[in-house]
């Protein structure tokens, strides 16, 4: 079945038009041509949900608000100790702790909508930084790749097909190309693992809570 789109000739997967093209031609159906970029969107929210690699971190001077592309944050500490990172509470505990005028060398940090409040209040000047997760940039005519797609291509056309066949419920095939996104991201975040914690055992630790925006991920 032939299928015309409106972008290059091309099924290279190491861009948005070379992705919609092999997302085309796998599903071999001119019916669907317009919902391709829906299915591409609705498989990079997952993606976002469920990639964690060093890839998608940055550090920057801590702003007084979360940068628009911050997806969670790692670590906010100060220049003079970098090993050492603030502590992350809640804004509720923040507040318990330094209700008073008292001011200090900041310990603690907690989200409050999009501010990065410190406590207690700086008694000097300090240098601060932010270490976060950026999010995965959405392909679009204007973003032709990001460091997801050049990397792991295979997992942007498993996850576009999946929202494909689940548009036009084609149960059969749901269930193995929803296997192969689950396989994918878990080797993906197995990788991200090794690359940042080496190949050696993992020894468990408490419980770190990753700041997101408006909650706090275990």
């Amino acid at each position: 079945m032939a299928l015309v789109l409106d972008i290059p000739d091309s099924t290279s997967l190491d861009s948005w038009y070379g992705l919609r093209g092999a997302i085309a031609a796998w599903l071999d159906r001119d019916d669907l041509t317009d919902r391709i970029p829906d299915f591409i969107r609705l498989a990079e929210a997952r993606f976002r949900r469920d990639i964690i690699r060093t890839e998608q971190e940055t550090t920057i001077a801590l702003p007084g608000a979360l940068p628009v592309d911050c997806d969670s944050v790692r670590a906010v500490y100060l220049s003079d100790t970098p090993t050492a990172a603030l502590e992350q509470v809640s804004p509720a505990e923040l507040r318990s702790r330094y209700s008073g005028p008292a001011t200090g060398r900041p310990q603690v940090y907690a989200l409050i909508a999009d501010q990065i409040i410190i406590g207690p209040v700086s008694d000097a000047s300090y240098t601060a930084f932010l270490t976060y997760a950026r999010k995965i940039p959405a392909l679009s005519s204007t973003v032709s790749t990001n460091w997801l797609l050049a990397a792991h291509p295979d997992l942007y056309l498993y996850g576009s097909l999946l929202h494909a066949e689940f548009y036009g419920w084609n149960d059969e095939r749901l269930p193995l190309i929803k296997s192969a996104v689950d396989e994918s991201i878990a080797e993906i975040n197995d990788a991200g693992n090794r690359r940042r914690y080496g190949g050696g055992p993992i020894v468990a630790r408490p419980p770190v809570r990753e700041a997101v925006r408006g909650a706090y991920r275990r």
